[in-house]
Parts: structure tokens; sequence; C-alpha cells
């Protein structure tokens, strides 16, 4: 939830609006499926997620009612975009949103472990890899977490990615000392 209202705030500066819209990526396994633990694929979905940034309300309850929004969310996290964009008031050619926010909190060695593999990944590299949107910031987890912004290089410099990462690091210390009364716009 902090990770997910820094981004906000981080493209309300950016976007000057109080109100923006990006996807935020589920798992699309959390729900009651006869024999989903035996099935193998990815079942993600990315799904927009809208986020007010008043600038003068604490940040303990604005980061609360971001956790309700994506709990409400996740309810349909298995409906397809192209449906969700049928009940917006999206053009057809209109795209819903333009970034995405993507969290992998457990890497997939200690996820296989878990299960009862014997299993480790001692060095792992990713010659390529890419994304639709023009701003993707993936957020890993394990011992600390790690940011990785993918970015269209025609519209972004890489300079530009770089201060984009250093200003979310900002915010997110900013909450973190200020958490229970800083308003979002200090």
């Amino acid at each position: 939830t902090l990770l997910t209202g820094a981004y906000a705030i981080l493209l309300s500066r950016y976007g000057r609006q109080d109100d923006v819209l990006f996807g935020t990526v589920f798992s699309g396994r959390n729900f009651d499926c006869e024999g989903l633990e035996n099935t193998i694929g990815l079942f993600i979905n990315t799904l927009p997620l809208r986020i007010g940034c008043p600038g003068n309300d604490p940040v303990g309850p604005w980061l609360r009612a971001i956790q309700q929004n994506v709990f409400h969310l996740s309810h349909y996290e298995h409906s397809s975009l192209a449906e969700i964009k049928s009940w917006s008031h999206a053009g057809a050619r209109q795209e819903l949103f333009e970034s995405i926010l993507v969290f992998n909190d457990e890497p997939l060695d200690t996820y296989l472990n878990k299960q009862g593999f014997a299993f480790h990944v001692r060095e792992m590299k990713i010659l390529y890899e890419s994304t639709n949107y023009p701003l993707t910031l993936a957020i890993m987890k394990d011992k600390a977490v790690h940011l990785r912004a993918l970015f269209n290089k025609r519209l972004f410099e890489e300079k530009d990615i770089e201060n984009l990462l250093a200003h979310y690091q900002t915010i997110l210390t900013h909450i973190l000392s200020h958490a229970s009364s800083a308003p979002l716009r200090d």
C-alpha cells in the first residue's frame, strides 16, 4: 500500500493532477477454483487503479483508503481489460492507463522451496525485457526492495527515469518519516 501510494503521489506530481490512473498487476490466483493449485501458467492481469491525491490530507487515512480500494479491485482480477474498458467512458482507441506498477514479492526459488521443491537460483540475468506501456515500475522484494523501471526509450531519456526513481525514493522516505501526520503535499 505504501509503495502504491507513493507511486500515485509521484504520478500526481509529474502529471500535475490530483487524480491519477495507472495499471496494477494482480496474480489471478486469489480465488476459489478447484484444481487451481495444480494448474501451471500465468493468471496475472493488469487492472486500472484510480487514486485521488488530495494535498492536505494526512497520509495514514489516505493509505488505508488505497488499501481498501485495491482490495475491492481484486474482486475484478479475472475480468479482462477489454471488458473493464467497455465499462468505462474511454473511447475504443483510448488507453485506460499508460503506466503500470508491478510487485514481485517472492523470488521463484523461495516459492518453489516452500512447495517442497529443491530449487535455488544462484544468478539470473534477463537479457531482454519489454513492456507494452510507456512506463512500468517493477518492485521486487527479497531481503531488500529493488526498483526497476522499464520505459519506452522514444518517450523517455534514461536520465529522466533516474530522476523519477530518485523522486520516488524521496516520496517514500518522506511518507515513512512522517506517516502519522504528514500531508501529501509537504
